[in-house]
């Protein structure tokens, strides 16, 4: 009887651990929502205008999910034009995410932007930009240097449409600079 026992538990364990194969299908169904449908390497990826360059996007890594958003782990370098081509702007960021629902990109860890042309420069922790209204901010703290005049607060409201247009929320001080 003990032998027979352990013969059955024996034949239980070498066919109860015997599966079939999975499908792709059924284990992409099995893999966790955070897991990546696709990574890229060196990504650049360039926005035209009427076949003028508009934006250029440079990223080390860029991992795509299922609903759409895009993390950027290892920084993100972005370059604006001007109609004529000139180089207007820039931003680079420690890391980044796209929200495909939103439309928002985050850029976050020691992002700096500089306007090039008006010699402006934000620094900040996080920045935010929808894409679909040009909106740009944060709630975090920002460094803006411009005209020989630092400012520092938290907070900050602008839009892409009208850059000269931006509002600090919360100025907790200037300096001017020499």
């Amino acid at each position: 009887m003990k032998n027979k026992l352990i013969s059955l538990l024996l034949l239980g364990a070498i066919f109860g651990g015997c599966q079939k194969t999975k499908t792709k299908k059924e284990l992409s169904l099995m893999l966790d929502p955070n897991t990546p449908e696709y990574m890229s390497k060196n990504v650049v990826m360039t926005v035209t205008e009427n076949t003028k360059l508009n934006m250029k996007m440079e990223a080390a890594l860029q991992l795509r999910y299922s609903d759409g958003n895009e993390h950027f782990p290892e920084g993100i370098f972005i370059t604006t034009y001007d109609p004529k081509g000139e180089k207007q702007s820039t931003l680079v960021a420690d890391s980044a995410i796209y929200y495909e629902k939103e439309h928002v990109y985050k850029a976050m860890g020691n992002v700096v932007l500089i306007d090039l042309n008006k010699e402006q420069t934000l620094e900040t922790d996080t920045l935010n930009y929808n894409k679909n209204n040009g909106d740009i901010y944060t709630d975090t703290k920002v460094k803006i240097t411009a005209d020989g005049l630092i400012t520092y607060g938290t907070g900050l409201k602008a839009n892409q449409h009208n850059p000269d247009d931006y509002e600090i929320l919360n100025v907790e001080g200037s300096a001017y600079i020499d």
